[in-house]
């Protein structure tokens, strides 16, 4: 019983020191905070896919991740047991993408098995004005999505004007297809994509009217 008292007030203790270092977190990179007992956290938005009908107002905007998944050791490791703080960036504005000298961190907003995982950054490379495109070895994803179908070999990234602005939409190709925010875009969601007339009726013609 006595031994049993000892454990208890030992976790108490250890909660309570844990609890006291996570308010004294500090930020020493792009998104990654400190606390006192030396761990590292990643700070990354927080979008629950939830039914429109919900309040999500007591929803926390943004999430602390400690750990990160190793896709070679396929394994969870704490953050500061492979961040290289000196050289962590973050790489695209949504926050999909961050690199350091050896890594390549992929946080995936949606549901997924490895939600946030790391690779090696050798061959890795990111396209588009937002980077929201990484590009490894033969595959290509789209905010940490795979995006299927795609001959990456054939790969061409298309800036078009919009109808009404100076603003640029992408859109990929790979000579056969036409992709948009990460899927294989069809003539009906091309219609209501923001592009100039001349610029869509020349998609149309091209890929949607070859017979």
């Amino acid at each position: 019983m006595e031994n049993t008292k000892k454990i208890i007030v030992s976790l108490l203790l250890l909660c309570l020191i844990n609890s006291c270092a996570k308010k004294e977190q500090r930020k020493v990179a792009d998104q990654i905070y400190k606390d006192a007992l030396g761990n590292l956290y990643l700070k990354v938005k927080n979008k629950p896919l939830l039914h429109p009908s919900k309040d999500i107002s007591d929803v926390d905007d943004s999430i602390y991740l400690m750990k990160v998944y190793d896709k070679v050791l396929k394994k969870d490791i704490p953050l500061k047991d492979v961040i290289n703080v000196a050289s962590f960036k973050k790489v695209n504005n949504d926050g999909n993408y961050f690199e350091d000298k050896k890594h390549t961190y992929v946080y995936v907003n949606t549901p997924n098995p490895n939600q946030f995982y790391c690779i090696d950054n050798e061959k890795t490379s990111f396209l588009g004005q937002e980077k929201d495109y990484m590009k490894k070895n033969d595959s290509l994803y789209h905010k940490g999505i795979l995006v299927d179908s795609i001959d990456i070999s054939k790969l061409t990234l298309l800036h078009l004007k919009s109808s009404n602005s100076q603003h640029k939409t992408e859109i990929l190709t790979d000579s056969t297809n036409l992709f948009y925010d990460g899927s294989l875009l069809d003539l009906e969601r091309l219609n209501y994509i923001d592009l100039n007339k001349e610029t869509k009726d020349s998609l149309i013609s091209l890929f949607f009217n070859k017979n």
